[in-house]
């Protein structure tokens, strides 16, 4: 998904839950002009932000990436059945062979989208990125 796909989103994600860009803004320390240009895509979102605007739109990440993309919700079921796996140092796991290699391009394509955002001028909370 796009960056500017992702913040359109948002974009609609805010105004559906009735929340004014002044409050954002404000939680994020910036003044609402600044707010309007990083949601609009003019001045890139740190990751920092990023994160602040998920908790304060309550929403999951998955819900703010999959939009229009149907990996999203698949990988989250990867996971889920993942987890399911024995606890046993005996596993066989040819049976979960293709699952593991399905897991190992849900990682990759997780990766590709931390890529383009770090691309797109989005820092990471550590400081790190473009």
């Amino acid at each position: 998904m796009k960056t500017d796909r992702i913040l359109k989103h948002l974009r609609e994600i805010r105004k559906a839950k009735g929340i004014r860009q002044e409050f954002i803004a404000g939680e994020l320390g910036i003044d609402r002009t600044s707010y309007s240009k990083k949601e609009l895509g003019r001045v890139p979102l740190t990751l920092d932000e990023l994160v602040t605007i998920v908790r304060l739109l309550d929403v999951r990440w998955e819900d703010i990436f999959s939009g229009d993309n149907p990996k999203i919700p698949a990988i989250r079921q990867r996971l889920e059945t993942i987890k399911t796996f024995p606890r046993s140092a005996q596993i066989d796991f040819t049976d979960y062979e293709e699952l593991l290699k399905g897991a190992a391009r849900d990682i990759d394509y997780l990766l590709s989208l931390v890529d383009l955002l770090s691309s797109r001028g989005a820092v990471r909370p550590d400081g790190s990125g473009n």
